[in-house]
């Protein structure tokens, strides 16, 4: 656990040294050509992480100094903790696990911050749960478009036609462009 996490937070500040955390909205570097999502994904190709990895190790590592980070707490929980707005009250915390317990657990630190735990106790968070699984949270309708009929490509070769299936048709698509092929499902009553 302590590897992991020192190789993270190494990520992290490397990347922050690439890119240094800017305020909301904050204007772009005029020195470098890149953006800073272009930046995060060539460092995370050269790294051989992802993008999304890279990023969330220099979010968590610019909300942790190297003197404020704790090697017996885990890279999750610190980012996790990493949610508190106030930096003295995020480092306090961090010091200080819940009452009746000896260290920080990921489902500690999700408590602590309100976020929704992976393995709920309280019958609070157990309801929590019930409601998010049920779709009934206000989460689910408002913040995402509606959903598009699925459709997926065949887990084919690259070089072989692809096949879209969606509830209504087979779609193949050759190599050689202009050749598409619909089929029509038969209609089945």
């Amino acid at each position: 656990m302590k590897t992991a996490s020192r190789i993270l937070f190494k990520v992290g500040d490397y990347a922050l040294e690439i890119e240094p955390m800017r305020e909301h909205g904050g204007a772009a570097s005029a020195e470098g050509p890149f953006t800073v999502k272009e930046s995060l994904f060539r460092l995370s190709e050269d790294i051989g992480m992802s993008y999304y990895t890279v990023k969330q190790a220099r979010q968590t590592a610019s909300k942790w100094p190297e003197d404020r980070r704790v090697a017996e707490v885990s890279f999750t929980v610190h980012n996790i903790l990493a949610s508190i707005a106030d930096d003295e009250e995020r480092f306090a915390a961090i010091l200080t696990p819940p009452p009746g317990r000896s260290r920080w657990t990921p489902d500690e630190a999700k408590r602590r911050t309100g976020r929704q735990v992976a393995n709920p106790v309280t019958p609070q968070e157990k309801i929590g749960i019930t409601d998010h699984l049920g779709g009934d949270h206000h989460h689910d309708q408002a913040h995402h478009s509606p959903k598009l009929p699925q459709e997926r490509t065949a887990g084919l070769p690259r070089n072989s036609p692809r096949l879209i299936i969606s509830k209504d048709s087979v779609i193949t698509l050759p190599l050689t462009p202009g050749m598409t092929q619909i089929r029509q499902k038969p209609a089945t009553g």
